[in-house]
């Protein structure tokens, strides 16, 4: 997944939650999940904790800006087979 540039950390929270979200429905069709429990919910709290690391230095609004002033994009990464 790649966010571009956002204008602040509270829009690149919404729109890391918008792309996880949808990450978790794609995963939930294929597997068939219950959408009325827990699971999809679960999903959303292991993919953000596995997109943490390189997600929180745009979390925070000083360390977000000199990201973006040296690389211009903002890519999170997700390890496979996590």
């Amino acid at each position: 997944m790649t966010i571009n540039e956002t204008d602040s950390a509270k829009e690149f929270l919404n729109t890391l939650a918008h792309e996880v979200t949808h990450i978790a429905m794609h995963i939930g069709e294929f597997y068939k999940l219950d959408y009325r429990s827990e699971e999809i919910p679960y999903l959303v709290g292991n993919i953000i904790s596995e997109m943490y690391d390189s997600a929180k230095e745009f979390l925070c609004e000083h360390c977000r800006q000199i990201n973006l002033y040296n690389y211009g994009k903002i890519k999170i990464k997700m390890k496979r087979g996590s």
